[in-house]
């Protein structure tokens, strides 16, 4: 039965240790012991999403040194002081508006699945161990083609559910690191984001996935278009049309994409003009 329960592990490509970022920090006097302690604040920030801060009540404390040497008890205060000034200047680290430091490639090295989609994995190769192979004088490949279908709604369906899950094994309150990441998206491609949309945008994680939202931010900043109501204005469509997926925005874009012989549309930007009328409200 499943519990909602997360495991998390660290993944490696086989070519990180060969790396040129591993390399310079096995060269310096203390390089082994910088590699150990990156892979352990990777793990330690699970929570976080790679933020290295912790939470009480509505408090957001970031880590200073000593509380990493706390953490990770094996490093002494001169280690893991030099380390972090050797991950800043490598890029592997950066400190964000509010003074946290972040894991630059955090969501590249750390991986995570709860027991529930662990076992809905389990239920798909099953399922795919045991459809019949693939005949090509038969109606199979449609069968095979709806199969595929229904795999890809109920993937997307289970990160969903992976995305607002937000409540740890003992019920305390954590921070979401997938609002964090929207919000941290929006402001580095369009600007400050407006407090007043805080609410427009929680409503908008109860339909679509987060990948789907900073894909309209991302079409937004492309646009030149540097405002919530632009972003609002591209889920609102998309809601209206049923997109639910990234396969779907992808199949939209093709049908509006003009023929050879036709005037093209009219840019994003020229778009929010003609239905704002021009307005600089955020």
């Amino acid at each position: 039965m499943a519990t909602g329960k997360r495991y998390y592990w660290i993944k490696l490509k086989d070519s990180f240790m060969s790396s040129d970022m591993i390399d310079y920090l096995m060269g310096q006097p203390d390089g082994a012991n910088y590699v150990v302690l990156y892979q352990m604040l990777c793990l330690k920030t699970i929570n976080t999403g790679g933020r290295l801060a912790f939470q009480i009540g509505d408090m957001i404390i970031p880590y200073d040194v000593e509380k990493i040497q706390r953490e990770c008890k094996w490093f002494s205060l001169a280690t893991v002081r030099v380390a972090l000034e050797v991950y800043k200047q490598i890029g592997l680290i950066y400190e964000d508006k509010d003074g946290v430091l972040v894991l630059a490639n955090y969501s590249d090295i750390v991986g995570s699945e709860t027991d529930y989609s662990a076992q809905k994995r389990l239920q798909r190769e099953n399922r795919r161990r045991q459809l019949p192979p693939k005949c090509a004088d038969s109606n199979e490949d449609n069968n095979v083609d709806n199969v595929h279908t229904e795999k890809e709604i109920e993937i997307d369906k289970e990160k969903d559910i992976e995305n607002r899950e937000r409540v740890r094994d003992n019920g305390s309150p954590t921070v979401d690191a997938g609002l964090a990441e929207i919000i941290r998206s929006f402001e580095d491609n369009l600007g400050g984001f407006p407090p007043a949309a805080r609410e427009d945008l929680l409503g908008w994680r109860e339909i679509f996935t987060d990948d789907l939202i900073l894909l309209a931010i991302k079409k937004a900043a492309l646009a030149g278009v540097r405002k919530w109501s632009y972003v609002n204005g591209i889920l609102k469509v998309w809601k209206n049309e049923g997109v639910r997926t990234l396969g779907d925005v992808q199949s939209r874009d093709e049908r509006r994409k003009p023929a050879a012989d036709q005037q093209p549309k009219r840019s994003a930007a020229e778009d929010y003009d003609f239905i704002f009328g021009g307005s600089n409200d955020s």
